[in-house]
């Protein structure tokens, strides 16, 4: 948490925080934000220091740990990376921003688009224009983040920022960077190590003039030991500015008179004028010495001074606005919006643009002064327009309204046009007010317009305004614009558009770069493959046999169609949970049947093995020459890929038969399954047999199957642990059990192991694992954790001759005393002599492990397990 300069309360949030029960406390849900977008990423909120009136500032966050406001009042944050292959965010927070994250990236192999799409990378890599690119890429674990205050460290720290870049191991540090303006935001320099050498976690400046460090000490998990240092320069010690502020700080300003405040109003510590600030806020309400002293400062003090008169008086304008105020209050507070309106001629830009922005927020009835906007000061613009987006809120159907309205879609035109998509942080701005005063007449008139930056500005707020409208850029001729709508449909999503995104098929796009149409192409055919017909089939295929399409596209179009009977819980491509039913996989084997020839004459080994693969899920035979789709021939291929094939092709055809509802597929099922009972089947197919029966929905032979299963069953060894298990130890997907070990948090196996030093210290390090146990004692470590604890991992439960009793695992033992870290005391060193008992505790790794995950699930695991080298 952190005070603004408006005095309210922001705080963030990482992407799996956020309650849907919190949806209703929102006072604001302005367009584009969604409860889906919401849940999915980390976000910004503000409220009063009361906690009411909660807002949501900003979401499309990943891991946001800490805030920091500039001396201008800009908000910053360091946002963690997603851990596969892209980096850690700085972020310029602005209100109403998306970021571009979504839960849904992470469970994506490589995380989809996120990373084809460069959707984390700087502009102009980063190919998106719904979303703000982040000001620069620093450090891979941002964790507390401070700004400095202005006093206590040598002068060339001024305006800098300080990052804790928390990394796990010895690499941690805290970096010092600086921001200067680059158009209506910044770009990062002077980028140096502060600190380095230990596990920082947080960082905050002291009162004293030190800065205050807080040390992990080792590892990602709970540790038994943690540090604090304080970092100081003793030649500023003594200095009369250190010792003024201490002085303030610790005394306080409730008792200080309306011009000592006035006074510290433009203090060289940010600290000081903030606290300053907010006590003549709060006076002003009644003191009308605290009300002149206010003014007075906002048009006669300094620079800072009067950037701080202006958010106290934007303070005093908004508490005015309260059901609860006073009549004198509100009378007070319609005095401090005009002193607002006339600091938006200030000579200094920062003040300007603030006054224009908070006057805005303060204000009903909608004032005017275009000319903030259009005025080549991209900084004054950004803020001044983040002021329109709020007054186009608080419009409402006058006369007064529409006009407002209808003027300021005109003038909105007219940044867009001028900004030309240069300046992203100008364009969101825009695009925001747009979508906030949501006069359709005049959107639908600006969406014709010449200029493809107002288009886009148009097709961006409708995205936020979910309009279907929107469709009707999917014909627009800039092919980005073509994209962005694409997008919108699909990622947003808009459902009532998705028809239309999926008629793209097959040409969508065909003008744009390879990359974009790619991109397009990727959300209209999984628009085809959601809405689930025949016609959106047949399209589909259409792209797979497109020899001019892109690779990619035709690559994921197979995917697709192999996908087409039993659709994954999550979307193909934004990761997020849309499930759909199980339906009629015919219709994808029927479109893609006529297409196999075509796609194996390619010359992409590539693309013709996902055609094999989707012709197998789909029961085609692989040669164009015998594909007839005829029951019995696709049984007759299955069954030589079984006895031929390579594992994952025969595990595949295992599963395939279960989709048949054909008697041939039937009995050559049973036929396996009776290899399995006199134990012919090799073991890493055993498990695949067995599903492949359980999951058999032909009735006919439900008695024979139930019999050979329960045959099978009555063979396990009774005095065999492993015995119901035993299917699990072949046959795996490494890469599968390595997304169960580190992403399933069910399982949390990654929070208490290690591999290669990454991950958690409760239990063993699994690197070399594949070459210390056998596959069997792995299976048997997961699902019996209590049988074999490994050493230094022993829990001890020890009652003293006291009476006080303690419980943690052993880290070390002598003939005379035992060390244990206690999960609630830390390390205790205990005197044998003052032992009462002592019994061994049970393994911190659940014994519940068997229930939580499926035989496939364990298979996986401990085929990646017994992997690591």
């Amino acid at each position: 948490m952190i005070m603004g300069p408006d005095g309210k309360i922001f705080f963030s949030i990482a992407d799996r925080g956020t309650s849907t029960n919190l949806w209703s406390k929102i006072i604001d849900h302005w367009p584009g934000l969604t409860m889906e977008a919401l849940a999915d990423s980390g976000a910004v909120f503000r409220c009063n220091p009361d906690g009411s009136a909660l807002e949501v500032i900003a979401i499309g966050l990943r891991n946001p740990q800490e805030l920091a406001f500039d001396d201008a009042g800009n908000l910053f944050t360091g946002d963690n990376n997603g851990d596969g292959g892209d980096k850690a965010r700085w972020e310029h927070i602005v209100e109403g921003a998306d970021y571009g994250w979504r839960m849904g990236w992470q469970w994506l192999p490589k995380m989809g688009a996120w990373n084809s799409e460069m959707l984390w990378g700087l502009a102009p890599s980063n190919t998106s224009s719904y979303f703000l690119p982040p000001v620069a890429h620093i450090g891979a674990g941002p964790s507390g983040v401070a700004y400095y205050p202005g006093t206590g460290l040598p002068s060339r720290y001024d305006r800098h920022f300080f990052m804790c870049d928390f990394r796990g191991g010895p690499n941690s540090m805290v970096r010092s960077f600086a921001l200067r303006p680059r158009g209506a935001s910044f770009e990062a320099f002077d980028e140096t190590e502060f600190i380095n050498g230990f596990l920082c976690t947080d960082i905050e400046f002291g009162p004293d003039g030190g800065v205050y460090v807080s040390d992990w000490v080792k590892g990602w998990d709970k540790t038994d030991r943690g540090r604090i240092y304080r970092v100081s320069d003793p030649t500023q010690a003594n200095s009369l500015t250190v010792i003024e502020v201490r002085k303030l700080l610790a005394e306080g300003f409730e008792k200080r008179t309306e011009l000592e405040l006035a006074r510290v109003l433009g203090h060289q510590d940010m600290r000081v004028r903030l606290e300053a600030q907010w006590e003549l806020a709060a006076r002003a309400a009644t003191s009308d010495a605290a009300f002149d002293r206010l003014t007075n400062s906002a048009e006669k003090g300094e620079t800072k001074a009067r950037l701080h008169a202006v958010w106290a008086l934007s303070q005093l304008a908004q508490s005015a606005r309260q059901p609860s105020a006073t009549p004198k209050l509100r009378k007070r507070g319609e005095a401090a919006r005009q002193k607002l309106w006339l600091r938006t001629g200030d000579p200094e830009s920062e003040v300007r643009g603030h006054a224009a922005k908070l006057y805005w927020e303060a204000e009903t009835s909608a004032g005017w002064f275009p000319d903030l906007i259009t005025k080549p000061n991209p900084r004054v613009q950004l803020l001044a327009l983040q002021g329109m987006a709020a007054a186009g809120k608080n419009l409402n159907l006058t006369p007064k309204g529409r006009e407002f309205s209808s003027n300021a879609v005109i003038l909105l035109r007219d940044v867009l046009r001028q900004n030309a998509d240069a300046d992203p942080y100008l364009r969101h701005a825009a695009v925001f007010a747009l979508a906030r005063i949501g006069d359709m007449k005049s959107l639908l008139a600006a969406a014709t317009d010449a200029s493809p930056s107002v288009r886009m500005g148009v097709c961006l707020a409708w995205r936020r305004m979910q309009r279907p409208e929107v469709a009707q850029f999917l014909a627009d001729p800039d092919p980005s614009i073509v994209l962005e709508a694409a997008r919108a449909i699909h990622d947003g999503p808009i459902p009532a558009a998705l028809p239309a995104l999926a008629k793209l098929l097959p040409d969508g796009n065909r003008n744009a770069s390879a990359s974009i149409r790619t991109f397009t192409l990727r959300r209209a055919l999984n628009a085809s493959f959601r809405l689930g017909g025949e016609a959106n089939a047949k399209a589909v295929a259409a792209v797979a046999a497109d020899a001019t399409a892109p690779e990619a596209a035709r690559t994921e179009a197979l995917e697709l169609l192999a996908l087409w009977a039993q659709p994954p819980g999550r979307d193909h491509v934004v990761g997020s949970w849309r499930p759909l039913p199980a339906r009629d996989g015919s219709v994808a084997a029927k479109a893609l049947e006529p297409m196999l020839a075509s796609i194996n004459a390619s010359t992409s080994t590539a693309l013709k093995s996902v055609s094999a693969k989707a012709a197998l899920a789909l029961g085609l035979t692989r040669a164009p020459s015998v594909a007839t789709g005829s029951g019995n021939q696709r049984v007759a291929q299955l069954a030589t890929v079984l006895e031929t094939g390579a594992l994952a092709d025969r595990q595949s055809a295992l599963a395939t038969l279960t989709t048949l509802n054909d008697a041939g597929a039937t009995q050559l099922l049973g036929a396996w399954l009776d290899r399995l009972v006199s134990g012919q089947v090799p073991k890493e197919l055993q498990l695949d047999v067995l599903e492949a029966a359980q999951n058999n929905q032909n009735v006919a032979h439900a008695a024979a199957t139930r019999a050979a299963l329960a045959k099978f069953e009555s063979l396990r060894t009774a005095k065999d642990p492993l015995g119901p298990w035993r299917e699990s130890l072949h046959g795996g997907n490494a890469e599968a059990g390595k997304q169960t070990f580190i992403e399933r948090q069910d399982a949390a196996c990654f929070r208490c192991h290690k591999i290669n030093g990454e991950g958690g210290e409760v239990g063993p390090e699994m690197a070399g694992l594949g070459q210390r146990q056998t596959r069997e004692s792995i299976l048997e470590s997961i699902l019996f954790p209590n049988k074999n604890i490994s050493p230094g991992f022993e829990t001890v439960l020890v009652t003293l001759k006291n009476g006080n009793s303690h419980a943690g695992i052993i880290k070390s033992e002598s003939a005379t005393q035992l060390v244990i870290n206690s999960p609630e005391d830390g390390p205790i060193t205990i005197k044998k002599a003052d032992l009462q008992a002592r019994d061994r505790g049970l393994s911190s790794m659940p014994e519940e492990l068997g229930n939580i995950l499926s035989k496939r699930d364990l298979r996986n695991l401990v085929e990646f397990l017994s992997t690591l080298k």
